[in-house]
This record gives C-alpha cells, sequence and structure tokens, in this order.
C-alpha cells in the first residue's frame, strides 16, 4: 500500500464531487486523453501526441504539469512515486471559462474548421465541466503534492497546446460515420422530448397510473450525461419539477396550488443526495401533481368561479359568504350565486361547509386538537353550530367521529 494512499483516496473523491474524472494510470497509456468519446476520438492529435513526447523524455517528479490542449480543454498532471512502473495522475478534462454555442461558433471561425464540426464541438464541450475558479482544484493538488514530496518541495509548469496547425484536418465535413452520430443523437433527443410531452398529457390530465408507467422507465440512460449522476440528476429533477407544474396549469390547477407544491418539490431536490432517492422522488413528484390536478383543475369554470374556488381553498377561516365574496370581485351578489350554481352544481354555501368539513375531517385524524380548535381553524367558530354542519355533511358529531376513528386505529 502506498504510504500515501489515504490521501490519494480523499483527493480522488473530492474532486469527484466537482465533477472532475481523475485517472491514474501507467505513463505510457497517457493516449487514454485522447481516446475518450469525444473531439478527441475523431480528431487529429498530432500536437497533443507532441506533448506526450516530451511528458515522457522529461516528466519530472516533484512536479504538477498543468496543460491546455488545442481545443482549450484543461488538465493537471503529475508523477506518483512508490510504483513498479512510472504512474502519473491524470486529472481533467475541464474548462475554465463558460461555453456556450455563440463560443464555438466563433472557436469553428477562428480556426476555420469546418462549419459541420459545430454540432459536435457543441455536444462535447456540453459534456466537460466548468471549473471557473481553480483555485479549489489548486489547492488540493497542493495538499497532495505535500504529503506525498514535502512542503515547499515541488513546482509546477503549464504546458500549452493549441497551435491553429493542430486543428486543418478539420476543414472537411466530418466522415459518414460520424454524421450518422449526429443524425442518431438528434432522433434521441426527439424521442426525449417526445416523451416528455406524452408525460406531460398524462400528468395535466391527473392520469397518475399512466404517468406512473413512464416515469419509471426513465433510467441512467435516459438522462443525458452533462456532468457527474448526482449533479445531473438533480438537473433533470428540476426540470421534471418544471414540467409537472406546467402540465398542471395545463390541467386547470390555480398557480396558488401548483406554486406550494413546487416550491416543496424544489427545496427536496436540493436536500436528496442519494441516485436511488431520486428516483422515489420521482414516484411521489408524479402522484402528488396528479393528484393535485385531480384535486384542484377548474379548467372548466369561467374565471370568476375560479377566483372562488382559489378564494375557499387559501382560507377557510376567512369570510367567505356570498356577501364577501361578491364584494372581493366586484361582482353582484345575485349572479355570482346563479353562476356558480350553474357551473358546479352546488350552492356556494354549500361548498365552503363541504370544504371546511372535509378539512375537519383531516384535523380530527391527524390531530389532538380540541373540538373547538378544529372548528375555528375551520372557519366555524360557534361549537354548536360547527357540531350541527360536521352531522349534516358526515352523519355523525365530530366527537363521535374522532372516538370511532380512535377505536378503528387501535384495532389494527
Amino acid at each position: 500500500m502506498l504510504s500515501y494512499q489515504p490521501e490519494l483516496d480523499l483527493f480522488c473523491s473530492l474532486l469527484r464531487q466537482f465533477s472532475l474524472k481523475v485517472h491514474i494510470l501507467p505513463l505510457n497509456s497517457t493516449a487514454l486523453m485522447r481516446e475518450e468519446p469525444g473531439p478527441r476520438g475523431v480528431f487529429s492529435v498530432d500536437n497533443f501526441e507532441k506533448i506526450e513526447k516530451k511528458l515522457k523524455d522529461n516528466l519530472r517528479a516533484n512536479t504538477v504539469y498543468h496543460i491546455t490542449d488545442e481545443f482549450t480543454c484543461r488538465y493537471a498532471l503529475l508523477s506518483l512515486p512508490e510504483h513498479e512502473e512510472q504512474t502519473i495522475l491524470v486529472v481533467g478534462p475541464y474548462v475554465n471559462t463558460e461555453i456556450d454555442i455563440s463560443w464555438v461558433e466563433r472557436f469553428v471561425e477562428e480556426r476555420g474548421i469546418h462549419v459541420q464540426w459545430i454540432p459536435i464541438l457543441e455536444t462535447y464541450y456540453r459534456g466537460i465541466p466548468c471549473l471557473k475558479n481553480e483555485k479549489v482544484l489548486s489547492a488540493a493538488i497542493n495538499s497532495l503534492g505535500e504529503r506525498i514530496w514535502g512542503l515547499h518541495r515541488f513546482g509546477s509548469e503549464e504546458i500549452v497546446s493549441g497551435l491553429p496547425e493542430s486543428c486543418l484536418p478539420l476543414t472537411s465535413a466530418p466522415e459518414a460515420h460520424i454524421q450518422e452520430d449526429i443524425t442518431n443523437s438528434i432522433k434521441m433527443t426527439e424521442y426525449r422530448y417526445e416523451a416528455e410531452n406524452r408525460f406531460m398529457q398524462m400528468v395535466s390530465q391527473g392520469r397518475s397510473h399512466r404517468a406512473l408507467v413512464m416515469i419509471s422507465n426513465f433510467s441512467r440512460g435516459a438522462i443525458e450525461n452533462r456532468t457527474e449522476p448526482i449533479r445531473n440528476i438533480k438537473n433533470y429533477s428540476i426540470i421534471l419539477n418544471t414540467l409537472m407544474r406546467k402540465a398542471a396549469e395545463q390541467g386547470g390547477v390555480h398557480p396558488m396550488y401548483i406554486d406550494r407544491l413546487s416550491s416543496e418539490f424544489a427545496r427536496k431536490i436540493e436536500t436528496t443526495a442519494l441516485f436511488d432517492d431520486f428516483m422515489e422522488l420521482w414516484q411521489d413528484m408524479t402522484r402528488r401533481y396528479c393528484l393535485l390536478v385531480k384535486n384542484h383543475a377548474t379548467k372548466s369554470y369561467s374565471q370568476l368561479v375560479q377566483h372562488i374556488i382559489a378564494r375557499v381553498d387559501y382560507d377557510l377561516t376567512a369570510d367567505l359568504s356570498l356577501k364577501a365574496n361578491a364584494a372581493a370581485l366586484n361582482v353582484n351578489a345575485s349572479y355570482l350565486s346563479t353562476l356558480f350554481k350553474k357551473e358546479t352544481g352546488s350552492t356556494l354555501t354549500d361548498y365552503v361547509n363541504r370544504k371546511r368539513m372535509e378539512h375537519a375531517i383531516l384535523l380530527l385524524n391527524t390531530s389532538d386538537l380540541p373540538i373547538s380548535v378544529v372548528g375555528q381553524r375551520c372557519g366555524v367558530q360557534d361549537d354548536n353550530y360547527f357540531t350541527k354542519i360536521f352531522k349534516k355533511y358526515t352523519g355523525t358529531t365530530p366527537k363521535q367521529f374522532r372516538q370511532e376513528n380512535s377505536r378503528l386505529h387501535s384495532i389494527k
């Protein structure tokens, strides 16, 4: 075992948290850096091979090499002692500036690269982590260097590639097999978007069974591998939350309910740390959004009635009488009463009382609050009136309901 093995393991683990790849390999295998999927698998690498030759001929111990290749990708490299054959540690690739399609287009134009390479390059750079502040990486490497070689007993060297002639083979269009890869990538993207649209349709209709089947079909391979797995699935979970928000809106759910639920899941996404836990979170999100559509969809109602329903659900303790609602919405009370009954099949008073009693049942089932407090939490201040309304809708008094519910739970 290497004398610095624990520190090396910690170093590798730390950098992987920043989505940085770490390779430990014999010096003769440095070609790994140009055989990874992406440009180096299909582009000319004469310039990088010169760097490899220089490293093999002149690689020094106690030295950290910082390499920038012809595609502005950066690596950190150092020789590891105590191995039977010369072994190196390679960190990268990464970039230290944000790369978007505009940057790629400028890169292609400045180097005279054929425009058909743009989508390939854009896809490649999208899969490389961006480390704008390299201080964390430098600190980690320096800490490892101090453990391996001792304090202040090592140096660093910059090796910069990127000569324009290294890109000359790219002045022609990509070969047929590369074009085919691009076509397949486009088809996969189209398929993913089509699947997302079908999924949104199921959620917007509250069809939880079908939506759950679709969400369970998502796998690690279905998520575009842009960074490391955890950050990647966290990003896609944020996208899913947004998709379901829009689906619920399309299903006719008031923004008030959507905002509550999406905010709840936004917090859960950020605090979830394990890949498998995200699978459970996706299922929970799907069920809850479908249930939201089933319980709160008001798409078939006029905007005026939608406002009334939202006001009732928002605060059951408010004055929700016909007169108060009409005044709040600046409409005639008689007109509002007729419209509400026509669209919902229920009088406003019955609707409000039913919602209040549904909430009362929830509180009686899930809390030990005194019955008088339960009534107040539901907007009914008079205990006798609360009991009267509750019995009308449930056939029993609040006290009898709680006793019966407790008995059933004790049997279980």
